[in-house]
């Protein structure tokens, strides 16, 4: 499973990340620093994104784009519409 993590915050980050690690998960963690960053590396015909098998987490306040509009915009694309969104 893939955990998409998007966070203005690194140290929330870090946590986050730690905690997956010290219960074992077998993930791949990508933290996104911000909204304007998420929004580029889904819709990127060249990312290495793939639609399956990954949980989104947002952080709900950050800069640019807040964590609610980026899940309108999620939600509003084909190919993210699926994925399940932790906030």
């Amino acid at each position: 499973m893939e955990i998409i993590h998007i966070d203005d915050s690194r140290h929330d980050a870090q946590l986050l990340k730690l905690a997956f690690e010290e219960i074992g998960a077998d993930i791949v963690y990508t933290h996104l620093a911000d909204s304007v960053q998420a929004l580029a590396h889904f819709q990127s015909p060249d990312s290495e994104f793939n639609p399956y098998g990954q949980v989104i987490i947002i952080d709900k306040y950050m800069p640019n784009v807040d964590g609610i509009a980026l899940i309108k915009k999620i939600k509003e694309s084909e190919r993210t519409r699926h994925l399940p969104l932790i906030v």
